[in-house]
């Protein structure tokens, strides 16, 4: 696979959450796909909560019993995306659970570049194997003492990051003209 698939495949890990049910007497297994909100949560165990893995993330929500009809685990039936999505923006005990833009970009950008070459990423090595939900800021993912600062968007290319105001974004397409700009 090529970095820009591999990055888009953590991207949409990062953002499409997934909850899962077995019924026990049935033994079939159903799952809702919810997109979890930018937010800057508090903490989840001894990490930022928006800076943690998506695993950690989906794992805290699932551990609120948010998801259940009637908030009952043994239901087994699962409320709509859209329910539990909405629950995550009102419900007291979950409200502001969700993903924070340095954390985001950090897991995503240094999955993507896990290799053969790089087994752990090439972004962790960078900050000294920091863990991911330890806090990495937007602003020192765009440091230039860790990368090379582009001044021309010709020059922009899959994995390049861009800070605004606070901000960390990630590129993960770059679409040119004929020209090649």
């Amino acid at each position: 696979m090529s970095f820009k698939s591999n990055l888009l495949s953590y991207i949409n890990e990062y953002t499409d959450h997934k909850v899962y049910s077995t019924n026990p007497n049935t033994g079939v297994t159903s799952y809702r796909t919810y997109k979890v909100p930018y937010y800057m949560s508090g903490l989840i165990g001894s990490s930022i909560g928006g800076k943690c893995t998506p695993a950690e993330i989906s794992s805290y929500i699932r551990s609120q019993n948010i998801n259940w009809v009637n908030d009952n685990f043994n239901s087994y039936e699962l409320k709509s995306s859209s329910i539990i999505q909405n629950q995550m923006k009102t419900a007291t005990h979950i409200i502001g659970t969700g993903i924070d833009c340095s954390g985001f970009a950090y897991y995503v950008l240094n999955e993507a570049s896990k290799s053969t070459s790089a087994p752990n990423g090439t972004l962790k090595p960078a900050f000294n194997n920091v863990s991911y939900g330890s806090g990495i800021s937007a602003a020192s993912l765009c440091s230039t003492t860790k990368g090379i600062l582009i001044t021309k968007a010709q020059d922009i290319k899959v994995g390049c990051t861009i800070y605004l105001t606070g901000h960390v974004m990630v590129v993960y397409d770059v679409i040119k003209n004929t020209n090649g700009y």
